[in-house]
């Protein structure tokens, strides 16, 4: 997959994971790389966490994902 579609897809996943979870999570940016895709962002609790990772699995179950959220 080249860099362009790469930022494009994971720019569609960041809008229909806001979409999916409005307000849990500040500052969201979903990066590939080395062939995973990275979730990054705040949250204020581990509920938060939890329920974006879920969406995030949802939205691209055949993907590899990181969680480098962080709690505030």
């Amino acid at each position: 997959m080249n860099l362009l579609m790469e930022t494009r897809v994971t720019s569609e996943l960041e809008i229909r994971l806001l979409e999916r979870i409005p307000g849990r999570v500040q500052n969201l940016r979903i990066l590939r790389l080395d062939g995973r895709l990275i979730v990054e962002g705040t949250v204020r609790s581990f509920h938060a966490k939890q329920l974006v990772t879920h969406a995030a699995m949802e939205l691209a179950p055949q993907e590899d994902w990181v969680n480098s959220l962080v709690v505030e």
